[in-house]
């Protein structure tokens, strides 16, 4: 072996200790994590009311409307959101209600290439197994003790990554005997790579967004504020489809939409939020009555989203290098899987042997 051994056991114990008590968690992340990667394409894939058949061009924003207006007379459509760029083959979603007090009770799926409305769900129920997944992987159900746990688990994997990169360079001369052993120290390192990039930038984006949910800072929620403060209706003199042409105008370079609000009782602006190859999220606010840009917000938040702030998730996806990038990363959070496993095996074919020398 290379490297001092008291400085190699106090590594190997270290990295035991931090995989033992928060592996299970960490394990969770990732596979969590892969899902929410895919999970436009997995409802798609697995879903009733989701598929569609991806032929010719999507309906606009403005044709989505008439759609439901047209199939589900009365229906108040609060929020849509658009399938990733992966996942053509998963219908639009749209949320909202009959009930002017419940205005986002229901989940309509829309097919967006035939034209016409495919599903209709109860909004809590409408994603199943993978929309509990995708919020489980935030742990924003858990309030504050969530966004805690959270946190205490993204520097675990923080941790646990630095030491097992270290671990494998001080004994990176060495054969470890079993093949199980040779297999969790390559593929641990492979994660380990990866993990450290992620695991960091999710951290300090979980820090961030806790901080700006609790200040008020996200557009979509200050544009709803704005619409239930006015004493009387928005007024609605530019089509969303105008507006969308007018916000996509004030982008550089390729962006793909993925959500929208349009103006009304629920939205002071039409909103709408748009995706750059890199999942860099821009969100543009245009005036309903002059269709003026009412704001260009990087990230989604009504102030300060430039700078690291808007790089943090396109670091966490992997998406910063495209989506090779994102699919490396889903490959990752199901590997953390293995690479428990493998190492709890491990830790608990030692555990006799110690046992038997105590």
């Amino acid at each position: 072996m290379s490297g001092n051994p008291t400085t190699i056991r106090l590594i190997k114990t270290w990295h035991r200790r931090i995989a033992l008590v928060l592996g299970l968690f960490i394990a969770f992340q990732g596979i969590t994590g892969a899902i929410s990667q895919y999970r436009f394409w997995l409802l798609g894939a697995s879903q009733p009311g989701y598929e569609v058949q991806a032929s010719g061009t999507e309906a606009s924003p403005g044709a989505v409307l008439e759609i439901v207006a047209r199939d589900l007379p009365g229906f108040e459509t609060a929020h849509v959101m658009y399938p990733a760029d992966n996942a053509r083959d998963t219908a639009v979603m749209v949320m909202g209600g009959t009930d002017p007090a419940k205005r986002m009770e229901r989940m309509v799926t829309v097919d967006q290439y035939a034209g016409g409305v495919i599903g209709d769900k109860p909004l809590q129920s409408s994603a199943g197994w993978i929309g509990l997944a995708n919020t489980l992987h935030k742990w924003t159900i858990f309030g504050t003790t969530g966004r805690v746990i959270l946190t205490l688990v993204g520097l675990a994997a923080v941790a646990l990554a630095v030491l097992g990169i270290l671990l494998w360079w001080r004994t990176r001369k060495a054969r470890p005997q079993s093949l199980l052993a040779r297999i969790h120290r390559s593929a641990g390192l492979a994660v380990a790579v990866i993990l450290l990039p992620v695991a960091v930038a999710g951290t300090v984006l979980n820090l961030f967004t806790w901080y700006e949910k609790d200040n008020g800072l996200l557009v979509t929620a200050a544009n709803m504020r704005e619409a239930m403060a006015m004493s009387a209706p928005v007024a609605v003199a530019v089509s969303v489809d105008g507006a969308y042409q007018s916000a996509l105008a004030q982008l550089d370079g390729p962006h793909r939409l993925a959500a929208f609000s349009p103006a009304g009782p629920h939205a002071r602006h039409h909103w709408f939020a748009f995706n750059s190859g890199q999942m860099r999220r821009t969100d543009v606010l245009v005036d309903p009555e002059t269709g003026a840009i009412a704001g260009i917000k990087p990230a989604g938040l009504v102030s300060g989203g430039q700078g690291v702030r808007h790089w943090l998730f396109p670091v966490h996806s992997l998406y910063l290098v495209g989506p090779f990038g994102g699919f490396l990363a889903a490959v990752m959070g199901l590997s953390l899987s293995f690479w428990f496993g493998s190492g709890l095996v491990m830790w608990w074919r030692n555990r006799r042997p110690r046992k038997r020398a105590a």
